[in-house]
């Protein structure tokens, strides 16, 4: 258990835990945050569960997170900081001599390795978009974390690369293709006949590729 300074939270009307290394304590309960919060949903977990699951106190945890909003935003961004970034920036290299339809490829592809690999941050994004339905603070870090990021520099790219379409319904149909295909896999894995390789990460690019190649080269 984190022990609480005491003198500390006179002085500041605070009260704070008497830490070693606070990076490295926050880290661990965002990491936990996630986990929680990617089984259960932003209703489903309270601060206390949290602290317990850390091994902290209550009021160790409120220091470093005011409000359980303040530490779902957090856990939020936390667990896109290092999954979906580097897929994002691939989209804004400018590279002449690199195809654009295979920089689209390889950002579906990591895109799909994501969902695919990871069940946690699955969970997650699939517990976010149902509770930023009834909550404004969540739907404010879904804009702030998703469409204002990943889905901005999709589209972008996408106006590079096909001008005279809809690039903004392009780029809804490419995260929604991926997204809704490893959200019903716990289903549609039991139906019969299913395959598991078609749900491979390559298998599921290219048929979204596919798809958009038909789509952006017609004249529809």
């Amino acid at each position: 258990m984190i022990a609480l300074n005491d003198s500390e939270s006179k002085k500041t009307g605070k009260t704070s835990p008497k830490l070693e290394n606070a990076q490295e304590t926050r880290d661990i309960i965002l990491s936990s945050a996630v986990s929680l919060f990617s089984e259960m949903g932003f209703n489903g977990v309270s601060m206390r569960v949290l602290a317990k699951a850390v091994n902290i106190t209550p009021a160790a945890l409120y220091y470093y997170f005011p409000t359980k909003k303040d530490l779902h935003k957090a856990a939020v961004l936390y667990s896109y900081k290092d999954r979906d970034v580097p897929a994002v920036a691939m989209l804004a290299v400018n590279d002449a001599e690199q195809n654009p339809l295979l920089v689209l490829e390889k950002f579906i592809y990591r895109l799909s390795e994501r969902f695919y690999r990871d069940e946690q941050f699955m969970r997650l994004v699939q517990w976010t978009l149902l509770d930023a339905e009834h909550d404004e603070n969540i739907r404010n870090v879904i804009v702030e974390v998703v469409y204002q990021s990943h889905f901005a520099s999709l589209q972008k790219f996408l106006e590079q690369l096909a001008p005279k379409k809809d690039c903004y319904m392009l780029a809804t149909f490419i995260f929604g293709m991926v997204m809704q295909n490893y959200f019903t896999l716990p289903i549609r894995k039991h139906i019969t006949d299913h395959q598991m390789e078609m749900e491979e990460p390559h298998e599921v690019t290219r048929r979204v590729m596919q798809l958009l190649n038909n789509g952006m080269s017609g004249k529809t």
